[in-house]
């Protein structure tokens, strides 16, 4: 109804307008076409920048950015005034999206290159703000499939923190095999098990982590290890067991200096655990949490609470209660 207003409102023969609606095949097609011949270039542009954005609603500052353009205040309020934008909040901090309908057309008609340069430039953006599965989103319809791997493989845990382990798990799945290298395939398919997981796909976990496991790359293998252990031990803790301890034996190969020590610690935390609750080998436990703590540092405090923890249920397991004590 609100394309059809605003048809009639621009063009100079409404009955005309009227008895095409009657015969076209396509109601909402031939309304959008007909409203936009009635927009400027700038409106035209600005609600092209609109739908770059996916619907996530933006600012004003924010589609100046994208667009890389001036002020489009003027240009926002008359088409706010034509109903072509949903408008949420109150100014200064009003925020715009558009009707799912309308959003569809106006990114179809962006030039390729416009389009692409706008992606790069809301990903820039959202990196900056801490958007980081929007940046992800926006620099893989770039074509920088690698750039957008890489926030998510260093911002995983904000994103999840954010509540998108949906959003994404279903993100990971746009990428193809073709887009990347060996190693940042193998780190999306960590990604992809890890979120699997998240959202209770065990199925799914288990297979994108095996799938991850094909890399070269030691570090990379040996998280790979360390996710596939924590997904399967409540499962296989025979596996569970095995994988954590290929982890440890991986990067115990390295070099000194290119070993990750808190991985190495996670690892050999994992591994303690099962041996204290899933296959008792209190001494193994203890033998894992003490090289454990010879590798974390002393303002590691979230992997030192994890240690102490650890520390806790075995000493409460050998019933050493004032042992136990000491680690709470």
């Amino acid at each position: 109804m609100t394309l059809a207003i605003n048809a009639l409102q621009r063009t100079r023969n409404p009955a005309r307008l009227l008895e095409c609606l009657a015969e076209v095949d396509n109601i909402e097609r031939y309304l959008l076409h007909e409203v936009d011949a009635g927009l400027t270039n700038e409106e035209r542009m600005l609600m092209g920048g609109v739908a770059v954005l996916f619907g996530y609603p933006a600012s004003r500052s924010t589609l100046e950015l994208v667009l890389h353009a001036g002020s489009v205040r003027r240009t926002l309020r008359a088409l706010r005034d034509r109903h072509l934008l949903i408008v949420s909040g109150e100014e200064p901090d009003q925020t715009y999206s558009q009707h799912a309908i309308v959003r569809a057309f106006y990114y179809d008609t962006l030039a390729p290159d416009s389009r692409t340069q706008m992606h790069q430039r809301a990903g820039d953006y959202y990196v900056k703000t801490g958007g980081y599965l929007e940046a992800a989103l926006h620099w893989h319809n770039a074509g920088q499939a690698s750039a957008a791997v890489t926030v998510l493989y260093d911002h995983f845990s904000a994103i999840v923190n954010a509540g998108q382990s949906k959003a994404l798990y279903d993100l990971l799945q746009k990428f193809g095999k073709h887009e990347l290298d060996a190693t940042t395939w193998a780190r999306l398919k960590l990604l992809a098990g890890r979120a699997a997981s998240l959202v209770a796909d065990l199925p799914t976990a288990l297979a994108e982590l095996d799938e991850a496991l094909r890399t070269d790359d030691p570090y990379t293998k040996a998280q790979v290890l360390y996710y596939r252990a924590k997904t399967a031990e409540n499962v296989n803790v025979a596996k569970a067991r095995c994988d954590f301890q290929w982890g440890i034996e991986l990067l115990n190969a390295l070099p000194v200096e290119a070993r990750c020590n808190e991985l190495l610690a996670d690892l050999q935390i994992g591994l303690a655990w099962l041996y204290i609750q899933e296959s008792p080998d209190l001494a193994l436990a203890e033998k894992h949490l003490g090289k454990a703590q010879a590798v974390i540092g002393d303002t590691d405090f979230r992997r030192l609470a994890t240690l102490f923890n650890a520390w806790s249920g075995l000493r409460n397991r050998q019933q050493n209660s004032p042992g136990t004590l000491d680690y709470l």
